[in-house]
């Protein structure tokens, strides 16, 4: 009895140990979105814009700017808009979320290019916020009379107090 037991046990380890069933060992090509660019971009922009806009509208307008490149360039780009949160902190999930969505599209689109994909986006993000037109000059500066006149905005762009941070700005035409 303990010889067979002891077959049935080896038997059994053998069984077990066996090969499993083959699994496809073909990766998917995952496209290339110059994802890690857009991240820095995006968390930069969350954590030191002095608007404090929100990361809904910041992913949201930079989705909707990629499929109209994918319009334009004769593709398709059918995907649901992600369900971003509407905060002013950088939220991971909603950027991968946007990523996952963007990579949806380039896949769709092979004829998109990786810097043009990345291009369209960090315009999308400059637009989101409006700093990009706007001018600060510290109200005390250190700096040499002949480098603050060499910095000061064109005629016509109207002064207006200062902000919280001590800056004075103006907005450019």
């Amino acid at each position: 009895m303990r010889p067979l037991v002891g077959i049935l046990g080896a038997l059994i380890l053998v069984a077990a140990c066996g090969p499993a069933e083959p699994q496809s060992t073909t990766p998917t090509k995952t496209p290339d979105i110059r994802r890690s660019k857009l991240d820095i971009a995006y968390t930069a922009l969350m954590e030191n814009d002095v608007h404090k806009v929100s990361s809904k509208k910041v992913l949201t307008e930079a989705l909707e700017a990629v499929r109209q490149l994918a319009k334009a360039s004769g593709g398709s780009a059918d995907i649901a808009t992600p369900e971003f949160k509407d905060t002013t902190d950088g939220q991971l999930a909603d950027f991968r979320a946007f990523a996952n969505a963007v990579g949806t599209i380039a896949q769709a689109n092979p004829g998109l290019r990786p810097d043009e994909i990345a291009d369209t986006v960090l315009r999308s993000y400059t637009r989101s916020s409006p700093d990009c037109h706007t001018y600060y000059v510290p109200r005390r500066a250190a700096a040499p009379a002949s480098v603050l006149a060499a910095a000061h905005p064109p005629a016509g762009a109207g002064a207006v107090s200062a902000d919280e941070a001590g800056l004075d700005y103006r907005m450019l035409p």
